[in-house]
């Protein structure tokens, strides 16, 4: 059974490969659609910049305020799903009976490469230990 893990940011236990690569597919399609709606909300307020001319009214301040959070709605969502994608793989290397704290390893110069060729591409292909670890049970 497939979990949806895509709001639940959580540095303890174990994630199968399944609900990983469906909680990952998850929230790059939400920062998509996120992403989406900045183009299209610049381009209705541009469109309602045309019809008026230089006067200043109060629909003008209020597709600005909209424009203004709408801009920052998929910066936000970035830095969460950053944190999320960061709590997913720690998660995931405790499913291979890793410690979460070898991710660190990403931000290391030249270790970085080994890191992702032997333990980062298996988060994506191979399941983890079949029974129970230090990090918990194993995950449906």
């Amino acid at each position: 059974m497939l979990k949806f893990e895509l709001f639940k940011i959580s540095f303890k236990g174990r994630l199968n490969q399944k609900n990983f690569l469906n909680s990952v597919k998850q929230g790059l399609f939400v920062f998509a659609l996120s992403s989406m709606i900045l183009p299209i909300v610049l381009f209705l307020f541009s469109l309602s910049n045309l019809s008026n001319s230089t006067s200043f009214s109060f629909v003008n301040l209020v597709l600005a305020i909209i424009l203004i959070v709408l801009m920052a709605a998929p910066f936000l969502y970035m830095i969460y799903f950053f944190v999320l994608l960061f709590s997913l793989f720690v998660r995931r290397l405790h499913d291979f009976g890793e410690s979460g704290w070898k991710i660190l390893l990403l931000y290391i110069p030249l270790l970085n490469i080994l890191f992702f060729i032997f333990m980062f591409v298996p988060l994506f292909v191979e399941d983890g230990n079949a029974g129970a670890n230090k990090y918990g049970p194993a995950s449906a």
